[in-house]
């Protein structure tokens, strides 16, 4: 699928971009990543944002930090 509107950014856009841009933090990124993959024992990859993406690193986050839970709350 091609996205038309979706060319160079410039003037406000970029401008926009550039401060989103500058407050990621990519140490926080990090350790979000290594505490992801010891909790889940699954490699997210090399894109952060791409190896989250499809949910089932995410899912198995949740079950891993949920389990047990469901017969406390009984």
């Amino acid at each position: 699928m091609t996205h038309f509107n979706k060319g160079p950014s410039c003037g406000l856009s970029a401008e926009v971009k550039n401060k989103i841009a500058s407050k990621y933090d990519h140490q926080a990124e990090e350790d979000l990543r290594n505490w992801i993959e010891e909790v889940t024992g699954m490699s997210i990859g090399t894109n952060f944002q791409l190896g989250l993406k499809d949910g089932i690193i995410l899912c198995e986050l949740i079950n891993k930090l949920t389990a047990g839970l469901s017969e406390e709350g009984q």
